[in-house]
């Protein structure tokens, strides 16, 4: 399986975090955690099933994925190709009307979205493209059409970069006496737009921290302190449920280091 990443142009990035391409020669399988980022994936050939809590579906042309609270497995069959469009965490609802949270944790058919019924016309020209700095061309004009024009809400913006920056041990009484809001207020604005709670979302950010400073010659308490979890027992259950495995398992797994 190969995978590349390419970057947006300067008018997207604020909205696009990156555009990955997974092409599979052969059949192959791919563990994804869950991101704090929604996704867009535009299959132009192949098939590809998504397999969670024990059920698998094939999916369609295109998709667009909400943040997820539990891992996934997706399986490729051979020659199959797809371009992802990873969203910045405040960047999808540029482009989609809907609120964003009531796609937590599903994938739904682009063509249900308000505004995106002739989709399956956009992957058939995707597919006749030669060249991926072509095909990037293409969806970035795709995703120009569809922005909705309104000024960025600095006050979410403010929230992510204080989350991210704290590797998600803020908590959400700092982050709105910080903001100065009320909390019914933020968490409601903060789901319609990013697509999870800020308690979730900081979740996700925290523990993918935990992975990431994590090495070998580091205990799992180590490894917890270290990362924000002052309860051993909190930090495996909630890395149980991130990753599907123990902290111990997951770290033993010779293909993550």
């Amino acid at each position: 399986m190969k995978i590349e990443h390419y970057t947006p142009s300067e008018h997207l990035k604020p909205f696009i975090k990156t555009f990955i391409f997974i092409e599979s020669e052969n059949e192959a399988e791919n563990f994804v955690l869950p991101d704090s980022s929604m996704v867009m994936a535009f299959r132009y050939s192949g098939e590809v099933i998504i397999k969670e809590n024990n059920t698998a579906n094939t999916l369609c042309s295109v998709v667009l994925s909400g943040i997820r609270q539990v891992p996934r497995f997706i399986h490729y069959s051979k020659q199959a190709a797809n371009l992802l469009v990873v969203f910045q965490p405040n960047g999808a609802s540029a482009f989609f009307n809907e609120p964003l949270h009531e796609l937590q944790g599903i994938s739904v058919q682009a063509n249900f979205l308000k505004g995106y019924i002739a989709i399956d016309e956009v992957v058939e020209r995707l597919a006749a493209i030669n060249g991926k700095q072509g095909k990037i061309a293409f969806i970035e004009q795709f995703f120009i059409s569809k922005q909705v024009t309104q000024p960025p809400d600095l006050l979410l913006m403010a929230a992510i970069q204080k989350i991210q920056s704290a590797k998600g041990t803020i908590s959400i009484k700092q982050l709105i006496d910080e903001l100065a809001i009320s909390r019914d207020a933020f968490e409601k604005r903060f789901r319609k737009n990013i697509g999870a709670s800020p308690k979730h979302f900081a979740s996700i950010i925290k523990l993918k921290n935990a992975i990431h400073i994590h090495s070998p010659h580091k205990t799992l308490t180590e490894t917890a302190f270290d990362a924000g979890y002052y309860d051993q027992a909190h930090f495996i259950r909630d890395f149980k449920a991130y990753t599907g495995k123990t902290p111990s398992l997951f770290f033993s797994n010779p293909l993550y280091w």
